[in-house]
């Protein structure tokens, strides 16, 4: 398994770890930052098998029965890392569960848990681990390591891959391994710089050929705040563009929240994004 690229902080973090390692561990980290991936890394420099735990396809949490099943797993005495990917979407219930392992913990057993951040846990959970938070590796290491497994792109394209996964290297890596996804992201920030830059109905036609699907439209979203950011660096001497980005960068921000958070139908505060955009 080829060792992923680390900012020199989380690093560091990992290497004290791995000196020592604890029987509770909390990768934190937006999505996209390599967390999984850097739990799978661990389990092999600890030269211990790795089960993972994950909410089910036809459910959003992880449920407690899928915690209890940890109870005569982690008996065997076999070394073992136990990853708990997404350890968040673990309701309360299942959480208190989780905490008895840590409490008593199996012997050769080690708890690694995926969360975008340590406060989306029980604080007990919290107290019982050790946390470490995947920082972005810096962007020369990013563009370093895309020119080692693409040497055919050129800087701009370098530049723009990670402007738009925003330097998450999992993000990242996943599209450097695959063609398939490279390309349809290129096409996805095209689109979005189209929908961006066009007129109201150009924008609707996008919005009616994508049928309002929910997951493109999170990704349109998530590009959109992307460049409104880039164009912001780049207006900082003109002050009526930088108060109508600012203006603009605000209204996606609330949009995200009010289709994420807001119950109903997400095509209204689309519609409003396409006439104010």
């Amino acid at each position: 398994m080829t060792k992923p690229l680390f900012h020199t902080r989380t690093e560091s973090a990992l290497n004290n770890y791995l000196k020592r390692p604890t029987h509770g561990l909390i990768l934190s980290g937006p999505e996209g930052t390599g967390k999984y991936f850097t739990a799978l890394w661990l389990a092999q420099q600890l030269k211990a098998s790795s089960h993972t735990i994950e909410a089910l396809d036809d459910k959003n949490t992880i449920t407690i029965e899928q915690i209890r099943e940890l109870y005569n797993l982690t008996r065997t005495g076999i070394k073992m890392v136990v990853i708990i990917k997404e350890a968040n979407t673990m309701g309360v219930e299942a959480q208190n569960a989780f905490l008895k392992l840590l409490e008593e913990p199996p012997q050769n057993t080690y708890f690694i848990l995926t969360a975008p951040s340590a406060e989306n846990l029980l604080a007990t959970i919290k107290s019982r681990t050790h946390n470490i938070t995947l920082h972005n590796p810096p962007k020369g290491l990013l563009s370093e390591h895309i020119n080692q497994v693409h040497p055919n792109l050129d800087q701009k394209e370098v530049d723009s891959l990670i402007q738009t996964t925003q330097g998450k290297v999992g993000a990242l890596n996943t599209l450097l391994e695959s063609p398939e996804a490279l390309e349809a992201h290129h096409e996805n920030v095209a689109e979005a710089k189209k929908f961006y830059s066009g007129d109201k109905y150009s924008r609707h036609k996008i919005c009616i050929e994508h049928n309002f699907e929910k997951e493109w439209l999170h990704k349109l979203l998530e590009l959109l705040s992307i460049i409104i950011q880039a164009l912001l660096k780049n207006s900082t001497e003109n002050p009526t563009a930088l108060k109508r980005l600012n203006k603009q960068a605000d209204f996606i921000e609330q949009t995200i929240t009010n289709i994420t958070k807001v119950p109903g139908n997400p095509k209204i505060h689309l519609a409003r994004l396409i006439e104010v955009l």
